[in-house]
């Protein structure tokens, strides 16, 4: 039961920053954690995994990073099983 709970609460997470950046054109880090209330390290997991996936693109370096919506084909829209027993792990 907690295994599913908390892959819905990773799919609604995930909906809500694509619905973000597509609103704003772009999220940073510490947007994604005043909107989620998750920690810096939660933040930090799920754009990582974000980018990895096509989902977005990181833009700048160090204080300057935003992301905004990866434009292209290959658009990955769900999260992998490996992916979710990672980031579960980790709550």
């Amino acid at each position: 039961k907690t295994e599913t709970k908390k892959r819905k609460n990773l799919e609604i997470q995930i909906k809500q920053i694509i619905e973000f950046v597509e609103k704003n054109n772009e999220i940073t880090r510490i947007d994604l954690e005043n909107m989620l209330n998750i920690k810096e390290s939660r933040a930090r997991d799920l754009l990582r995994y974000l980018v990895k996936n096509n989902m977005l693109q990181k833009i700048g370096a160090t204080r300057n990073i935003r992301y905004i919506k990866t434009v292209g084909k290959n658009q990955s829209q769900k999260p992998s099983e490996k992916w979710y027993k990672q980031i579960a792990s980790n709550t």
